[in-house]
């Protein structure tokens, strides 16, 4: 019965019907085992314990988690506390985030923004570095934005944005900016 229903199925990707021949043959799916399925697991004496000791308290501090979560966190094995922090670090490098750019400094560049919007390279990366800043800091980072006045900057270039046409990619990024303010309240 359930040969019949998964040549049936077969059949109708490949346009036969199950009661002709037909010249071509249909390949019933195999389930066997493809090595590029396997689980990969970090060894745990392969990791550097002494950077994850320095690096892991930094990363739960910028967190801002209450004291239960940040306890559940330092319980979690090595692997899952080197997971954490590679994918962090990963996160800072592609957007350049490293410690480099403060809530003060996204505030100087949106300001500069709003009084003469120039449409660069520089500028729309800066604007989904904020986007990414603000869905990955902790959450004083956010709280401090939105003290610096931070939506009504991003409102402005936004209006800006659909005054003039062909400023979509800048629109959507400070779009994203909103979103990601929307998601940490």
């Amino acid at each position: 019965m359930f040969e019949e229903l998964m040549e049936s199925a077969m059949c109708c990707f490949n346009k036969i019907a199950p009661d002709k021949g037909g010249g071509i043959k249909v390949m019933k799916p195999s389930f066997e085992q493809n090595t590029s399925n396997q689980i990969l697991r970090l060894e745990p004496n392969a990791l550097d314990k002494i950077h994850l000791e320095d690096a892991f308290p930094q990363f739960v501090a910028e967190l801002d988690l209450s004291p239960e979560k940040q306890k559940s966190l330092y319980e979690q094995p090595i692997e899952k506390k080197w997971l954490l922090l590679t994918e962090q670090s990963i996160i800072r490098n592609k957007f350049e985030l490293g410690g480099l750019k403060s809530c003060a400094e996204f505030m100087n560049i949106l300001s500069d923004q709003e009084k003469s919007f120039t449409e660069t390279e520089e500028v729309l990366s800066n604007l989904e570095s904020l986007s990414v800043a603000l869905r990955t800091q902790s959450n004083s980072f956010v709280e401090k934005f939105i003290t610096f006045g931070g939506i009504a900057s991003l409102r402005n270039i936004l209006n800006d944005c659909r005054r003039l046409s062909g400023r979509d990619f800048y629109a959507a990024a400070v779009l994203s900016s909103f979103r990601a303010l929307l998601n940490s309240t």
